[in-house]
C-alpha cells in the first residue's frame, strides 16, 4: 500500500489537517469541522474518490490557502464517514501511498493533480543491514518503554514489506507534525531507515535517563515510607497507653454539645449528630474522618445567633454618613428611612437589598462600608467581578477533594455575626460558562422570601441570610433580568464641578496632605488651582484622577521639604500647576467657538460619565450612496439611515432638490473610530449634520444637542441627561437643545445648570433645524 508505481496522475480533492499526519499503510480517524473540509470530503464521498491529506504548516490558520500546506502528503481512501452534533464529521481513512502536487485550484475547497512518489532504488543488501540494525534498535526501545502497545509490537514482526515496515513504525514512535512529516517527505527508503534509527536511538538514551531517575526517587520514597511506619506504629503505642486518647474524645465531646445547642430543626440536628457518632468510630488519620471533621467544624463556626448592637439613632447615622461622603443623598436617605423603620417595628425588619449604579469612582464601594458605621453593623465586602462558578456562591460538595463553603457562608464566618452589611461588588460583571451561572444562584441570596432557608451546598443545612443587608454595586444596569427584579436600583450619578471641588476640597486634599507625610501647614493648595485640576486635567465622572493629581502635588511638595533650600510652607496656585502636573491635558473644543457647515456636536452617555460626540458630514458628486463610519453600533446606523429618509421626504420643505440625492454621495463619520458608538440619542444631530451640509448653512457656534428622531420627525426622550450636560458645561458649550419629554428631568438640574448654559426644549426636528443652523444664505452647497 506504501508504493504506486502504477497510479497514475489524477485530480483530488484536499483535506488540509491540523496537529495530525497519517503515514501510508496506517488506519486512522480524522474530525472535520470546517466548511471546506466537509464540502471536500462530501465531494470525495459522492465521487468515490481518495483524497488528499495535506499538513498545514501553522494550526493556527482557519483557512489555509496553497501557501499555507506543506507540497508533500498522502493520499487516503475514505472508509467511513459518522455525523457528530454541531456540524462536524469523523471519518475513517485508509492512508496508500505518498504523493505531491504541482499548484492547487481554489474553491468550495482546494483541489490539485497528485503525482505520485516513488521510493527510490537502492542497494537491496544494505536495506537488510539497515532493517536488522532497525529492528534491534526497536527491541530495545520497547523493553524500555512499558508504554509500548504490545499490539503493535507484535503487528510489525509480521510486516513483510519494508517501506510499510518503517511507515508503520514511524507512526507508532513519531509524535509530532513536524517528525511525520519529515517522514513524509523523504522519498528514499533509505533515508527513511536512517531517520527512524536515528530518532530510536535518542528515544532509547532518554528511556535511560528516566530509568535511572525513577531508581532513584523509588529508592528515597521508600525511604519516607519507612519513617512513616515508625511513626504509626509510635502513634499505636501512645494510643495504646491512652496518652492522646483523652484528647480525641474532650473534642469530639465538645464538637457534640456545639451542634447540640445550635437552632436547628430536629431532623438536621439528628442529622449532624449522626455524622458525629460515625467520626467517632473512624481512625483519626483516615480520609474521610477528615472530611466530616472539617464539615462539621463548618457547621459550628458559622454564626447562628451573634449580632451586632445596630445604631438606631438616625441623628447620629446621618452625621456618620455625612462624615466621609458629600451628597449622594438617594442613598442617604433610603438608609435613614431604613432604620426608622426598625425603631417603629422594633428590629423586626428584614434586610434591604439595595443596587447602587453609577460610573467609576463615584464612592459606591466606600459608600458601603460608610452605611455598615453608620448603622452599627459589621462590614464585608464580595467582590464578584469575573466570577464564572457557580460553585462560589454556593459552595461545592463536600465529597469533593478541597471542597469549601461559598463566598457567602465565608463571609459570615468572618464577620462573626448574622446581621452585617454584605456589598456584593461588580455584579455586573459576573460572567457564566460550563460551570455553571452565577447570577442564578444569587437570585436565592438576594431574595428576602428565599434567603431565609439559603442552602450551602458544602453546609447541606439551611441558612438564614434574613437579617443581613446586602448592598450590591454595578457600572450598568446590563444585570439579567430576574437578577435586577429583586434588587432597589438606585443610580449614583457623575458629580458636578461644584461636588467635586466640595469633596476635593474638604475629604481629598486633607488624605492626600496626610499619605504625604506632610503638616497642615506646609501645604497650601488654593481653590482656583483646585477648580483649574478639575477643568483642565480631568475628564471623568467620579473623582479617582483628581485624587492622583492632588497626591502627585503633594509627593513633589515633600521631596521638596528634604531639599537644603526647603521653605517652611508651599502654595500651590492655578498658575504653578504646569510645574507640578505639566501641561494641561484637556483644552475647551475649539469647533465649539465656530460656525461649521457639516459638523454638530452631539452628547452621548457612557459607563463612566458623559461626553460630547462630534459628527462630521460630507458631501461629494456621486450617484447617491450613503456612508457612514466610525465604528458604530446598530442602532446608531439605524439612526442615520432614519435620519437621511427624513431629510428626503422633507426636502422641498428644507429647499433641496430631489435630484441631488441621486448626483451626490454623503459619507458621515463618528471621529474616534477605535471608540465603539451605539444608541439612539444622536438622531437630531445626525439629522442637523446632514440638513446643514445639503443646505450648506452651518451649525452655529457654541450649540450641543441629543435626542431621538423618528421618521415623522418627532423628537423623543433620552437617558443619562445629567451626565451630558455636565459634559457639555465642562467643555465650554452655551446651548444644548434636548427634547420636551426630558424637562421633567431639569428640576433636579436646576442648581447644576444656574447660568452656565442654556437648555432649549424641543419636540420635532423643525425647531431644532431653526435654532440650530444659521439664516439661510444665498450661498448653498448643493442648491446652486
Amino acid at each position: 500500500m506504501t508504493e504506486a508505481p502504477t497510479v497514475a496522475t489524477k485530480e483530488l480533492k484536499i483535506l488540509p489537517l491540523r496537529d495530525t499526519l497519517l503515514l501510508p499503510g496506517t488506519v486512522g480517524s480524522l474530525v472535520a469541522g470546517r466548511e471546506s473540509s466537509l464540502a471536500a470530503i462530501h465531494a470525495a464521498v459522492d465521487a468515490e474518490e481518495d483524497i488528499f491529506l495535506l499538513a498545514q504548516q501553522s494550526a493556527d490558520i482557519e483557512a489555509p490557502l496553497e501557501a499555507d500546506l506543506f507540497k508533500t502528503g498522502v493520499v487516503a481512501r475514505i472508509l467511513q464517514v459518522l455525523k457528530l452534533p454541531g456540524d462536524t464529521l469523523k471519518i475513517l481513512v485508509e492512508a496508500k501511498y505518498r504523493a505531491t502536487y504541482d499548484q492547487c485550484n481554489q474553491g468550495a475547497y482546494l483541489t490539485a493533480t497528485v503525482h505520485p512518489v516513488k521510493d527510490l532504488a537502492s542497494d537491496v543488501d544494505l536495506l537488510k543491514r539497515y532493517r536488522t540494525l532497525l529492528t534491534h534498535r526497536f527491541n530495545e526501545y520497547t523493553e524500555l518503554n512499558q508504554t509500548a502497545h504490545s499490539d503493535a509490537v507484535i503487528l510489525l514482526k509480521s510486516i513483510e514489506n519494508l517501506s510499510l515496515y518503517v511507515d508503520m513504525m514511524a507512526a507508532h514512535i513519531l509524535n509530532t507534525v513536524s517528525e511525520k512529516q519529515k517522514i513524509v517527505e523523504m522519498s528514499s527508503l533509505k533515508d527513511r531507515l536512517k531517520y527512524m534509527i536515528t530518532v530510536l536511538s535518542q528515544e532509547i538514551e532518554w528511556l535511560n535517563v528516566e530509568h535511572e531517575l525513577r531508581h532513584t526517587v523509588k529508592a528515597d520514597i521508600e525511604s519516607d515510607q519507612t519513617a512513616y511506619v515508625k511513626e504509626k506504629r509510635l502513634k499505636a503505642i501512645q494510643k495504646l497507653l491512652n496518652q492522646d486518647d483523652n484528647t480525641a474524645q474532650n473534642d469530639l465531646k465538645q464538637l457534640r454539645a456545639s451542634i447540640e445547642g445550635l437552632p436547628l430543626d430536629s431532623v438536621t440536628r439528628d442529622k449532624l449528630l449522626s455524622e458525629c457518632d460515625k467520626l467517632k468510630q473512624m481512625p483519626a488519620a483516615s480520609s474521610e474522618a477528615s472530611v466530616i471533621r472539617a464539615h462539621l467544624d463548618w457547621v459550628v463556626e458559622v454564626p447562628w445567633t451573634e449580632r451586632s448592637a445596630v445604631n438606631l439613632d438616625l441623628e447620629n447615622a446621618q452625621q456618620a454618613l455625612d462624615q466621609d461622603h458629600y451628597g449622594l443623598q438617594k442613598v442617604k436617605d433610603r438608609i435613614l428611612e431604613h432604620i426608622a423603620v426598625q425603631v417603629k417595628c422594633q428590629g423586626n425588619v428584614k434586610g434591604p437589598i439595595l443596587c447602587l449604579v453609577g460610573p467609576p469612582g463615584v464612592g459606591k464601594t466606600s459608600l458601603g462600608q460608610s452605611i455598615a458605621q453608620a448603622m452599627g453593623r459589621e462590614f464585608i465586602r464580595i467582590a464578584l467581578g469575573g466570577v464564572r462558578d457557580e460553585a462560589e456562591i454556593r459552595g461545592h460538595r463536600k465529597t469533593y477533594i478541597g471542597a469549601m463553603p461559598g463566598r457567602i457562608i465565608k463571609a459570615m464566618k468572618r464577620v462573626g455575626v448574622i446581621n452585617p452589611v454584605i456589598l456584593l461588588d461588580e455584579i455586573d460583571k459576573i460572567g457564566m460558562d460550563f460551570r455553571g451561572d452565577p447570577a442564578s444562584a444569587l437570585l436565592e441570596v438576594l431574595d428576602p422570601e428565599q434567603n431565609t432557608q439559603f442552602n450551602d451546598h458544602y453546609l447541606e443545612v439551611d441558612y438564614n441570610l434574613s437579617e443581613a443587608i446586602f448592598i450590591t454595586t454595578a457600572n450598568t444596569t446590563e444585570i439579567p433580568a430576574a437578577l435586577k427584579d429583586r434588587m432597589e436600583m438606585i443610580c449614583l450619578s457623575s458629580y458636578t464641578e461644584a461636588e467635586k471641588l466640595n469633596i476635593a476640597e474638604h475629604f481629598l486634599l486633607p488624605k492626600c496632605i496626610k499619605q504625604a507625610g506632610l503638616a497642615d501647614h506646609e501645604i497650601k493648595v488654593s481653590k482656583p488651582a483646585l477648580q483649574a485640576i478639575i477643568r483642565s486635567y480631568t475628564r471623568e465622572a467620579g473623582v479617582r484622577d483628581i485624587e492622583r493629581l492632588i497626591s502627585t502635588i503633594c509627593r513633589k511638595v515633600t521631596q521638596k521639604t528634604l531639599s537644603p533650600q526647603s521653605k517652611s510652607s508651599y502654595a500651590v496656585s492655578a498658575r504653578q500647576l504646569q510645574h507640578y502636573l505639566g501641561p494641561p491635558r484637556y483644552e475647551r473644543d475649539q469647533a465649539l467657538e465656530m460656525d461649521h457647515i457639516g459638523l454638530v456636536h452631539g452628547m452621548a452617555w457612557t459607563s463612566v460619565g458623559g461626553a460630547l460626540l462630534t459628527i462630521e458630514a460630507t458631501l461629494f458628486p456621486g450617484k447617491g450612496l450613503f456612508e457612514c463610519t466610525g465604528h458604530l453600533g446598530n442602532v446608531m446606523k439605524e439612526s442615520m439611515k432614519t435620519a437621511l429618509s427624513l431629510i428626503r421626504t422633507r426636502a422641498e420643505h428644507l429647499g433641496i432638490a430631489a435630484k441631488h440625492f441621486k448626483t451626490f454621495d454623503m459619507h458621515v463619520h463618528v471621529p474616534e473610530g477605535a471608540t465603539p458608538k451605539d444608541g439612539p440619542s444622536a438622531g437630531i444631530a445626525i439629522c442637523t449634520a446632514l440638513t446643514s451640509v445639503m443646505t450648506g448653512r452651518a451649525v452655529k457656534q457654541g450649540i450641543v444637542m441629543t435626542g431621538e428622531v423618528t421618521l415623522r420627525g418627532a423628537v423623543l426622550k433620552i437617558g443619562g441627561l445629567k451626565e451630558k450636560l455636565l459634559a457639555a458645561i465642562q467643555s465650554g458649550a452655551t446651548v444644548a437643545i434636548i427634547p420636551k419629554a426630558n424637562e421633567p428631568d431639569l428640576v433636579e438640574l436646576m442648581d447644576i445648570l444656574k447660568n452656565r448654559i442654556k437648555i432649549l426644549t424641543v419636540d420635532h426636528i423643525d425647531e431644532v433645524l431653526e435654532v440650530a443652523l444659521v439664516p439661510e444664505s444665498s450661498s448653498k452647497v448643493v442648491n446652486d
